[in-house]
């Protein structure tokens, strides 16, 4: 069950510059036990972060007047950012009882003013390239993302497949898996008690990992990828 306060904590004990959260809740008090604040701003309040928040979905108020109760995907960095975007990509809406791949909001990133270049990106639900009909199209549009931004990159998230694969095949042309990368392949990370390993922290040539791990926490039912670079 959701915890923010264990959330808060498990992101807390990391120390992060930087941090990709997924399934986070704005104005979803009925999920999210935030009933005055969205749960972003409300984990970069404690843990005094900068945020951006990317939404996936857009729901309709629960009552007339109220907010639209948004999900998706949260930036927490150190640093002030410096600029942020909610790329589009092809994914699979789970809110519709009905879906088909489709292009939609998804897969956010930003830089931060510490070291002034594009930063992290968030790899939002791999659960496309295993559940979409179009799954190498749906890696293939994420891989031309990152490809068009360039440079230093960080894309981290829930990819819900094994590096080995087939549709995570574009990928691997533009990223290098952190914990392969550093001796880790085999730790696994979902479920709990993880049986193998779907969540990643990758990067481009340009970022050298020099160490990845998994932390364990009991704030979510995925161990956490984290990933500490080579900084220039």
């Amino acid at each position: 069950m959701f915890s923010f306060d264990r959330t808060a904590v498990a992101i807390a004990e990391q120390q992060p510059y930087v941090a990709g959260l997924q399934e986070v809740d704005v104005h979803r008090a009925d999920r999210s036990e935030l009933v005055d604040e969205d749960e972003a701003t409300s984990l970069a309040n404690r843990l005094d972060k900068h945020v951006f928040f990317g939404a996936i979905y857009d729901l309709p108020p629960l009552t007339a007047g109220g907010p639209d109760r948004l999900h998706g995907l949260t930036i927490l960095t150190r640093d002030p950012i410096l600029h942020a975007v909610n790329h589009e990509i092809t994914h699979l809406p789970t809110q519709d009882p009905n879906p088909r791949p489709a292009l939609a909001p998804g897969f956010p990133g930003g830089g931060d003013q510490r070291r002034g270049r594009r930063g992290p990106r968030l790899q939002h639900r791999p659960r496309l390239p295993v559940r979409s009909e179009r799954p190498r199209e749906a890696s293939s549009g994420h891989a031309s993302i990152v490809d068009r931004e360039g440079g230093q990159q960080v894309i981290v998230g829930d990819f819900d497949a094994t590096n080995e694969w087939s549709a995570l095949t574009p990928l691997w042309s533009h990223l290098t898996d952190a914990m392969a990368a550093t001796g880790q392949a085999d730790t696994p990370t979902y479920p709990s008690p993880a049986r193998g390993r779907i969540d990643y922290v990758t990067n481009t040539s340009q970022v050298t990992a020099c160490s990845a791990w998994m932390p364990v926490t009991t704030a979510t039912d995925h161990g956490g990828a984290s990933f500490r670079d080579r900084r220039p």
